[in-house]
């Protein structure tokens, strides 16, 4: 017994008692994870599997496949339960919202649809991706959705009326693989332009760009603390990112802006009287009501002005 083609997808159940692999023979098969003895077959599909997903409770499986449908199986019996029909095109992605009360899947035809995981209703059509739609993730409160595309983007979606809440761009090709941190407060994408992305799972920007891997960059996961991020690629190598160290870049890198776009006005207002570039220096350096953060700040402001008051006079020069 077996499958009969490519195997293209597997999921293991919550309890960890049970695997479920997806083929292109369009069988699902449920297999005891500690023997390996197959308990069953779920036959249905018409085409190849794309995608499978336990519900959070281990009772029920959600698959999505090239026939363009998302189906529901009881889990203990591989019983089929619904057929979720509206997809247009194939189906590269399921996931279950974190109370199983919900599906949602991602399709060739480049929308993002909710169904209700009892009933297999329709519940919204998100639309807004320009191309196929790849990965489909909800954050771990199940407040929102995640969605990467061939369109090069990650969108962020409201569970619950399907609004589009914001357009993660950044990629430069296909984006394969999204995962939320644990506490939801991040992103991390995966693409075919070999790189791996941090977002703000807020405000939907980005935080950095980790480069490193050779090739496209398929899968992404965050360790269950949060800490690492783990990223597979096309180059035969896994790696392994510190998160904490490049939050705290990113931390230390927003309170750098903070304080340049504080000391602004001050460093214009100087200017504005008409002093030259070393008086404002010394005013800057003798300033003793600034903090060293914002004399910082206002040292390099000054100094990128007066390079470019230097540019702009030999450029003046050069043209008379």
């Amino acid at each position: 017994s077996g499958h009969e083609s490519g195997v293209t997808s597997v999921a293991f159940s919550p309890d960890g008692s049970r695997i479920a692999s997806g083929s292109a023979d369009n069988t699902v098969r449920l297999w005891d994870a500690s023997s390996g003895e197959e308990l069953a077959v779920l036959r249905g599909h018409e085409n190849t599997f794309f995608s499978i997903a336990f519900s959070p409770d281990g009772s029920r499986i959600a698959s999505g496949s090239f026939d363009k449908t998302v189906r529901l199986w009881e889990a203990s019996t591989g019983d089929e339960l619904a057929v979720l029909r509206g997809h247009e095109a194939p189906v590269f992605s399921v996931a279950f919202s974190p109370d199983g009360s919900r599906i949602a899947s991602g399709s060739w035809d480049t929308t993002v649809r909710l169904w209700d995981a009892s009933s297999g209703d329709e519940l919204a059509v998100l639309r807004g991706h320009e191309n196929t739609v790849r990965p489909v993730v909800f954050s771990p409160d199940g407040s929102r959705i995640a969605s990467g595309s061939s369109d090069h983007t990650v969108r962020l979606w409201d569970a619950s009326s399907g609004e589009e809440l914001a357009v993660l761009r950044g990629h430069e090709n296909t984006v394969f693989s999204i995962a939320f941190s644990p506490d939801g407060s991040r992103i991390a994408s995966g693409s075919a332009d070999n790189t791996v992305r941090l977002w703000d799972a807020t405000s939907g920007g980005e935080l950095v760009v980790l480069r490193g891997h050779e090739d496209m960059v398929c899968s992404v996961a965050f360790s269950p603390d949060g800490s690492r991020i783990a990223s597979g690629s096309y180059d035969n190598t896994v790696r392994l990112w510190d998160s904490i160290a490049y939050r705290d870049r990113v931390a230390q890198r927003d309170e750098a802006h903070r304080d340049r776009e504080t000391i602004r006005p001050f460093i214009d207002e100087l200017f504005s009287q008409g002093l030259d570039c070393s008086a404002v220096d010394h005013r800057v350096r003798d300033d003793a009501a600034l903090s060293d953060s914002l004399r910082r700040a206002a040292i390099n402001l000054v100094l990128k002005r007066c390079s470019q008051m230097r540019e702009r006079a030999q450029e003046s020069t050069i043209q008379n």
